[in-house]
């Protein structure tokens, strides 16, 4: 049976496809570009996260200084990031962007190592190949990207890493019993707090024109929720994980490509052959394997071997109350804090 955790990040691989379907639609018709639609849908974000937050605040939460730090660290990383992913939307097609990302996966199993010592089992490795090979698969279908998209990418895939490892900080920190208010809380405050940041630049690159903050509201719904099922993803299956079921993307851009090209939205995907179409299917078949290799081992890592190791199952940050998981591993465990 499918878990929350797998769920939620599966919804939030879809919603982010659509978030970049909304990104070239605002590019195409709005003389702003990426850096107003940054600015303006961080804005929006910003205050629909603000008018919740206090219904959804916890009961338990730490003081301030306890989880600033991961909290600021999530918001500015995220936002470099995100310059650099509508950079990347300037020069490729979302069909091709979007599986990309999937590089991020191998950025983070090795921080998981160096940082942490974890262990990554060889299946769990073949399954991170298989993203990669997908990725150059959906990167050379269509001819190769421009130079631009790729070194925008990278570091898009850096950034977005250091972001998502300390959501798992920030949860962490949050409360000792993480549950869907915590996660809730935890990504409503980074996007305060990216408001904050972005109202900033109103002088620079905000805009006094109605219909630019209206076209701007697609993209910062669809990312917004994206989100908020992405920290309880994270939360519940681990950093390397949910970034293992987020590549899911790469085949919900493919098909949304495809359908958008065929019905003629050239201005938001270009037309290609079949013979691109099927290539890129099969890069997206090979992230969808990785998917399923991955959740199968982390689930027989996840059994425990017998009562006496069942409390010593998991590699994530832990106290005496709870641990919250980022990787699975029969042999190792972390202690809380870096």
């Amino acid at each position: 049976m499918i878990s929350f955790g797998v769920l939620f990040g599966l919804l939030a691989a879809f919603f982010q496809s659509l978030a970049y379907l909304a990104t070239r639609y605002f590019v195409a018709v709005r003389d702003g570009g990426s850096r107003l639609l940054l600015v303006l849908s961080h804005i929006i974000m910003g205050v629909a996260s603000l008018a919740v937050l206090p219904w959804i605040w916890p009961a338990d939460l730490p003081s301030w200084r306890v989880y600033a730090e991961p909290l600021f660290s999530v918001s500015v990383f995220y936002l470099l990031g995100q310059l650099a992913l509508l950079v990347a939307l300037r020069y490729a097609d979302p069909s091709r962007i979007s599986p990309m990302l999937a590089f991020k996966i191998v950025i983070l199993a090795g921080m998981a190592i160096l940082l942490h010592g974890t262990v990554i089992s060889l299946l769990q490795w073949g399954a991170i190949a298989l993203c990669l090979v997908g990725v150059v698969m959906l990167n050379y279908a269509g001819g190769a990207s421009h130079p631009r998209a790729v070194v925008a990418i990278v570091l898009a895939c850096l950034l977005y890493s250091f972001s998502d490892w300390n959501i798992a900080r920030l949860v962490h920190v949050a409360s000792p019993h993480p549950d869907w208010k915590t996660f809730t809380w935890a990504t409503l405050s980074c996007y305060v707090l990216c408001g904050l940041i972005a109202a900033m630049f109103l002088p620079w690159y905000g805009s006094r024109k109605p219909k630019d903050w209206i076209d701007a509201g697609p993209f910062a719904g669809m990312w917004l929720a994206a989100m908020l099922l992405l920290f309880a993803c994270i939360g519940l299956e681990g950093v390397v994980y949910g970034n293992i079921l987020q590549s899911t993307r790469g085949i919900i851009s493919v098909l949304l490509g495809a359908i958008l090209a065929a019905t003629g939205l050239l201005h938001l995907e270009k037309a290609h052959g079949n013979g691109v179409f099927a290539r890129r299917m099969i890069a997206a078949i090979f992230m969808l394997g990785a998917v399923v290799l991955y959740g199968w081992e982390k689930q027989q890592l996840d059994q425990p071997r017998n009562p006496s190791t069942n409390n010593q199952a998991s590699v994530g940050y832990e106290s005496p109350a709870k641990t919250v998981t980022l990787i699975r591993s029969p042999s190792a465990t972390l202690a809380p804090g870096f």
